[in-house]
């Protein structure tokens, strides 16, 4: 039992909040367990049989899917979703890039990942940062490998200027009912929180980790996703975020730019307010 759409990421573009309103529509059924299988990217040699196993618990009728915001990082994913899914449909939701690179960082200071200020840290973990973003060269690849009517790809702006169109189009594509509505879906999710002790927060993400790879998600994803856990961990304080100098935006708009410009031809958006 294979799944009939798979959205690809990126991370930090309302993935967690698109999961959730997938997971809310009474014609689909998500992934057991978790928001993201991972397993085109890093447990593809569990092997095809443990993949399906995360849909078992598919009634017949639903379409089924999966949400994992990494694979669009991968240069084997593509090929690998391909080779066993020909006919699923593809979605991505991109956020402008510089503003992505700028919330995956506060999201790794959050987790206690890393402590370097923003400027050194996109040296330090460029992959993460910068190569992660380069939206046009982890595209191109599905588009070679699929037919423009199985891929649908949105901006974050989407999202955030009308959260009901978007979901609209997405569950059109999906061909289920356009015309429900989530409870809450005008709700942020996943909001980036300040830690209360970061050290803390680093063991609990080497600890997901750890889970992880032992294929305990039916452990890990309760008491990570439990309230007492998320208040152990965050606070909600005014505590100032940090903030991307004007000299490090324009100097990844010059980075990105030739991105940016290719990416909007391919999937035929205007994307010169990126810059």
């Amino acid at each position: 039992m294979l799944p009939d759409f798979i959205g690809i990421g990126p991370a930090r573009s309302a993935t967690t909040w698109t999961y959730e309103c997938l997971n809310d529509h009474p014609q689909i059924c998500m992934a057991r367990w978790d928001k993201k299988t991972h397993f085109f990217d890093l447990y593809y040699d569990r092997g095809i049989q443990w993949y399906e196993t995360l849909f078992s618990h598919c009634p017949e009728g639903l379409k089924k899917g999966e949400l994992t915001d990494t694979y669009l990082f991968y240069d084997e994913v593509p090929q690998r979703i391909h080779e066993h899914c020909p006919n699923v449909k593809i979605f991505a939701c991109l956020r402008n890039p510089i503003d992505r690179a700028f919330s995956a960082y506060y999201h790794l200071i959050r987790d206690g990942a890393i402590t370097a200020d923003f400027e050194h840290a996109i040296v330090k973990f460029r992959k993460i940062l910068i190569t992660d973003s380069l939206y046009y060269d982890h595209l191109k690849p599905y588009f070679d490998l699929f037919p423009e009517e199985q891929i649908y790809v949105s901006i974050f702006e989407d999202i955030a200027n009308n959260p009901a169109a978007f979901l609209q189009s997405l569950y059109a594509f999906l061909e289920v009912d356009d015309r429900f509505l989530p409870q809450n879906y005008d709700q942020k999710r996943n909001v980036t929180a300040h830690p209360r002790f970061r050290l803390l927060n680093k063991i609990m993400l080497i600890t997901h980790f750890y889970l992880r790879d032992l294929d305990l998600f039916k452990y890990l994803t309760p008491l990570r996703n439990s309230k007492s856990v998320q208040r152990l961990r965050f606070k909600g304080s005014a505590e100032s975020a940090p903030t991307m100098c004007m000299e490090t935006r324009k100097k990844l708009q010059d980075e990105f730019g030739m991105q940016i410009e290719k990416l909007g031809k391919l999937i035929g958006r205007d994307l010169s307010h990126w810059l």
